[in-house]
């Protein structure tokens, strides 16, 4: 069954969609516009919104096998198409832009080479992540991270768009997604590799997210005093492990008896940076489950769940963009608030939407973590789940609430104008 109303890509997302749901294409619709209100409006997206989010929730348990595959990553970018252009005018619309800038490439570029400050890392990307297939933009990524928050959370999907498309015109092509999947299944196992610091027993919810002062990586010196120790350092979502494998004795009046960690670098500050914003990212994260008191333990695991998400987007696309390694904050949510004018409001509307959020849906951040098999311990007890059903509702929408979007808009409104005060500076 195909609808004359749906574009190509809607049509083909929708079969796909009744395939994985074991159903029929004429069911899922009779399904969906038994709910569907007719003064909502915009039919086609909100039934591409209905079948995907259905589809997922059957896909997310195997998440990591399918991302190995390479499934996951089509069918979410096909996903994310099928939402921009649902309609058949949005597909004739699309490829008259798509004929156009065909054309305007035909056309010889009347810029002298000398005046081409087209960066050389943009130019050597471009034939990597574009091709002729359709892109996407940023509306349609974040709404992806209102059904399933791997690839990108719904807090600060838009700053980390920004930042992964800045070589290719801020669109989103299928090889640089899929590449961007791939590198957040590396980093997850990756991490599960690591060994547990010597003489610490971590909790069951407790993870690791970042070593260094390994063999395989870069040192990291402690100072105390006149003593210095080279050692290893790991970050967990809840505590910062340093272990010694040697002493240098030395005296200095300049040193402190206070600690100091350095990460030794010939030309940068990008290792310390990066520390930073990881060992920042937590401790905000721990304030804000204090001061926004969520004490329920299902929604406090979902914060910590986005939270290493947030920390594995990073790592990946550390790896992605090697050659130019983006602002951490772009991929943190609370480093990045806590940078940005009025980002209290955000942090306000995100503490409000957790009680809201149902941590045992399958395509939620705790459910996910699981199917990516960060830990088998991590699984909650029945009587966890019991204490977490009482102060947890499934809200039923996979929207992102108009209050949290308003207030995300405002404060990314509000940033663009103090970058460009300060360009006048």
């Amino acid at each position: 069954m195909k609808m004359k109303h749906q574009s190509s890509i809607a049509n083909d997302v929708i079969h796909s969609c009744a395939q994985k749901l074991d159903t029929s294409v004429e069911k899922l619709v009779e399904e969906f516009e038994a709910g569907w209100k007719q003064e909502t409006g915009d039919y086609s997206r909100k039934l591409v919104e209905f079948c995907c989010s259905k589809a997922l929730t059957v896909e997310c348990p195997y998440i990591q096998e399918k991302i190995s595959d390479g499934s996951f990553s089509r069918l979410t970018f096909d996903m994310m198409l099928a939402w921009e252009m649902p309609t058949s005018q949005d597909e004739e619309s699309h490829m008259e832009q798509v004929g156009k800038g065909r054309e305007d490439r035909k056309l010889p570029a009347n810029v002298p080479e000398e005046e081409d400050d087209t960066p050389l890392f943009y130019t050597d990307l471009m034939p990597l992540l574009v091709n002729e297939e359709p892109s996407i933009g940023e509306d349609s990524f974040v709404w992806l991270g209102s059904l399933v928050p791997l690839a990108v959370d719904i807090v600060n999907g838009r700053f980390t768009f920004e930042t992964l498309t800045a070589p290719t015109g801020h669109r989103l092509f299928f090889p640089g997604f899929k590449k961007f999947l791939q590198e957040i299944d590396q980093c997850t196992k990756h991490l599960q590799k690591h060994a547990t610091p010597k003489g610490v027993e971590l909790a069951d919810d407790e993870f690791i997210l970042h070593v260094e002062g390994t063999a395989s990586s870069q040192r990291v010196v402690r100072h105390v005093g006149g003593t210095s120790w080279p050692g290893r350092l790991t970050l967990t979502n809840y505590a910062l492990y340093f272990e010694a494998t040697g002493a240098i004795i030395y005296e200095s009046p300049e040193l402190s008896e206070g600690i100091v960690l350095e990460f030794p670098e010939m030309t940068s500050s990008t290792r310390r940076d990066h520390w930073l914003a990881l060992v920042k990212e937590i401790m905000l994260m721990h304030q804000f489950l204090s001061k926004y008191n969520v004490e329920c333990p299902l929604q406090a695991w979902e914060m910590h769940a986005r939270t290493i998400f947030g920390v594995i987007r990073l790592h990946a696309a550390r790896e992605l963009l090697r050659i130019s390694p983006p602002s951490p904050t772009k991929f943190l949510i609370f480093a990045l608030f806590d940078e940005l004018p009025k980002g209290d409001y955000v942090l306000e509307q995100l503490a409000e939407g957790l009680k809201k959020v149902n941590s045992g849906h399958p395509c939620s951040a705790c459910s996910i973590l699981r199917a990516m098999n960060m830990s088998q311990s991590m699984l909650p007890s029945p009587e966890f789940e019991a204490v977490g059903k009482e102060c947890t509702s499934a809200s039923g929408e996979d929207n992102i609430p108009s209050s949290l979007e308003s207030a995300i808009n405002q404060v990314r409104e509000e940033a663009k104008e103090v970058e460009i005060a300060k360009s006048y500076y």
